[in-house]
């Protein structure tokens, strides 16, 4: 594959599509989705590309991933957002999907999907991408597996999808997820969304880092040079702090809840509990953007 694959995946854009298949993923009415080019396989497959090559995992404009829940794949977090994709070899039977841009949108490196490159039962006339549901929920959320297939080798990995339960709070709405408890204090977890508004644009990532508490708006894939230009970190709107306020409860609560969520003097105030703790988080109130 190599440079032919790379010539073949580079850009025809004359010409562009009406319309991109979407391979999408539903948990709890919230979907992440992998928008891309179907290209077709001509004499080449997914099991050629080189391993430390990267794919740009379809044609035409970039591909993207639109998630609406955080995504937990090993020790990664991918927070709500939307980001450009692609695709890497990373051994000589491994692979993984990157989300270019997850790491600027919490810090540190891309969350990367890793899985294995395998023969298909049946050859693909073009590159096809789809979810799968795998096993049974648990704790409220459940595990999903992407499957992608180009010629007669697929790739597989597996996300964990996470549950969610709603709260108004002060004309927005507040979204919190099921973080597993021993994950919460873990980095920067992507725990909660705030939006206002319908658009993502108006949606902020409320993300935990041991004592401080940020919102961070939703991150956009690149428009720019057909999606492949330079990819824009997000500005932090607002950052507030984490306080413990009760230790060693006598109920363990197995994933992260909101118990109290208030908006007072401009401020967001949450009372939430994971495992035996029970914390206080309180963050500026974000401005809505200016109506268009």
């Amino acid at each position: 594959m190599r440079e032919a694959l790379l010539v073949l995946l580079a850009v025809p854009l004359a010409a562009l599509p009406a319309q991109r298949p979407d391979a999408t993923f539903e948990w709890q009415k919230r979907t992440t989705a992998i928008t891309y080019g179907a290209v077709p396989v001509g004499k080449h497959h997914l099991g050629e590309l080189a391993v430390g090559q990267t794919w740009r995992l379809g044609n035409n404009l970039a591909s993207t991933w639109q998630v609406e829940m955080p995504l937990l794949a090993g020790d990664a977090w991918i927070a709500p957002g939307q980001y450009r994709v692609s695709f890497v070899r990373v051994g000589d039977a491994q692979g993984a999907l990157v989300a270019d841009g997850s790491g600027q949108a919490l810090g540190g490196a891309d969350a990367r999907v890793g899985g294995e490159i395998t023969e298909a039962g049946k050859a693909s006339k073009k590159l096809a991408i789809e979810w799968q549901k795998e096993g049974k929920p648990a704790d409220g959320n459940q595990t999903a597996r992407v499957v992608v297939q180009f010629g007669p080798t697929q790739w597989r990995g597996e996300v964990l999808a996470l549950g969610h339960k709603e709260h108004k709070v002060g004309g927005a709405r507040l979204t919190a997820f099921h973080v597993p408890a021993e994950r919460v204090e873990q980095g920067q977890v992507p725990v909660a969304t705030l939006a206002r508004g319908k658009d993502a644009e108006t949606t902020w990532n409320l993300v935990l880092s041991g004592t401080t508490a940020r919102l961070v708006p939703w991150m956009q894939a690149p428009t720019e040079q057909f999606g492949f230009g330079a990819v824009t970190p997000p500005e932090v709107a607002a950052e507030g702090t984490v306080t413990v306020q009760e230790e060693a409860a006598e109920a363990e609560q197995a994933t992260f809840a909101v118990r109290e969520a208030k908006v007072q003097k401009d401020e967001l105030r949450i009372v939430a509990a994971y495992g035996k703790k029970t914390i206080e988080i309180v963050v500026a109130m974000p401005k809505a953007p200016a109506s268009k």
